[in-house]
């Protein structure tokens, strides 16, 4: 029988839970005292107003979630029962001491009693509470639609007063209304939420900050969009240059500047103009290169402005050069006798040289090889007798032949056979003409009779 009651696992159980009501029934009657610990109590602030009505706000370091904790004793049927909320926590605001400590103070209910306080004190900070007057700016997002730029905008009201801790308020560094232009090509009129933003550009919450207030968060805006278009530059030249310079050209750093404006007035003009009035490129006092700049502002029309600041000022370049002159003297076998008739003969003094001058720019005329002009003389149609013949030559362009270059040749008609007085009568009158002496040069026509100089000194006039 007792083996029987020792391995019988079910009564075993059963004796378990008969003790267990057995000690319930003991304890219900008896109601013996316990301790327990209570969290989470919140705390109630009294006299606030001996903090604000200082210009100052508070901010409840110590307990962070604003609530006490303690350990009381009591009966557990009321312990048991007893909730946070049972528990009654204040502090007073007048009370606070100089390093920003107060007491809090506990009310319990009946039959229960405060064993310690686990959260004994609250620490606080205070600040003084300051206001300030801001500008408030329109920040664009998005990108409007091509050919479109935000213009003229508006913001009403334009200053806003903000009143907050003064360490909040030494963060705000931008006061702004953002307004969505992406795609716009019309004018734009909203309303418009304020943002508060520190100097690292991150936002400042003010709507879950009661210590701040602000004179107006939702704002009007409106925004006028403006037409942009690209127009080309026109310059016109006044003057022209001084004897003895050449102008060689003109450059500028740019051909077409873009302007924006209302859309009626930057589609009524398709070039931006520098007239010749006024007087901005003139030549005639220039002599060497020179850089203009030229404002084209002043040459915008009413209501049209530059779309980028940046394009207001135009480089213009005038390339005026001085010029130069250069003297060569050709020798008589250095020109080319083209066309000699067949039936004569051609005489000329080969020691006598002939004056050629050029002018043009320094590089120019100083590279020019007499080869290179091609010096030569026309002979056709020509008969017997002394001739003052101009040379022809190519200079290259850029460059001017300034004087007449003459040269004397003689042409006799060819004999087979001819005395000795004959070639000696020749060589004379030939010898006469090429000294000037015009006493010997009777027989020559009423032209060749005003030729007195020599091919020399003709060269020089």
């Amino acid at each position: 029988m007792r083996k029987k009651l020792t391995n019988n696992l079910f009564l075993k159980i059963l004796s378990v839970i008969f003790a267990f009501f057995l000690w319930m029934v003991v304890v219900n009657i008896d109601d013996p005292d316990v301790t327990e610990i209570i969290t989470g109590i919140p705390i109630t602030i009294i006299n606030e107003e001996k903090i604000t009505e200082q210009g100052q706000v508070y901010y409840i370091e110590f307990p962070i979630n604003q609530s006490g904790s303690v350990m009381v004793k009591g009966a557990r049927s009321i312990v048991d029962k007893l909730k946070p909320s049972d528990i009654k926590a204040t502090v007073d605001f007048s009370d606070v001491s100089s390093v920003g400590a107060v007491t809090i103070n506990y009310t319990l209910p009946e039959g229960v009693q405060l064993v310690t306080k686990r959260v004994e004190m609250m620490r606080i900070v205070t600040e003084t509470l300051k206001s300030d007057t801001f500008e408030v700016s329109i920040v664009t997002k998005g990108s409007t639609a091509d050919g479109y730029l935000v213009g003229d905008h508006k913001v009403s009201p334009n200053r806003v007063k903000i009143t907050a801790p003064e360490s909040i308020l030494n963060l705000i560094k931008k006061v702004v209304v953002e307004v969505d232009v992406d795609g716009m090509s019309t004018d734009i009129s909203t309303q418009s939420k304020l943002r508060l933003y520190d100097g690292n550009g991150k936002e400042i919450n003010y709507a879950e900050n009661s210590d701040i207030t602000i004179s107006a968060t939702t704002l009007n805006v409106s925004i006028n969009m403006l037409r942009t278009q690209v127009k080309n530059l026109e310059l016109e030249l006044t003057g022209e240059v001084q004897d003895g310079y050449r102008f060689l050209g003109m450059n500028c750093d740019v051909t077409q500047i873009a302007v924006k404006g209302l859309p009626s007035k930057v589609t009524a003009f398709s070039t931006i103009s520098v007239p010749a009035s006024s007087g901005e490129l003139d030549l005639s006092a220039l002599t060497e290169k020179t850089e203009i700049m030229i404002d084209i502002n002043r040459y915008l029309p009413e209501g049209i402005s530059l779309r980028d600041e940046s394009d207001r000022y135009v480089k213009v370049v005038l390339d005026v050069q001085p010029l130069y002159q250069r003297d060569l003297h050709l020798a008589m076998n250095e020109i080319r006798m083209e066309n000699v008739p067949d039936n004569m003969d051609l005489t000329y003094n080969t020691e006598a040289t002939t004056l050629v001058r050029l002018e043009g720019l320094y590089d120019d005329v100083n590279a020019i090889l007499t080869d290179e002009m091609n010096p030569r003389v026309d002979l056709s149609n020509l008969g017997a007798g002394i001739h003052r013949l101009t040379v022809s030559l190519d200079v290259p362009d850029g460059v001017e032949h300034l004087n007449s270059t003459d040269i004397y040749v003689t042409l006799t008609e060819h004999v087979e056979e001819t005395s000795e007085e004959t070639s000696e009568e020749s060589e004379g009158l030939e010898e006469a003409f090429q000294n000037g002496d015009a006493s010997q040069a009777e027989s020559t026509s009423a032209e060749e009779e005003n030729i007195t100089s020599l091919p020399e000194e003709s060269a020089e006039d």
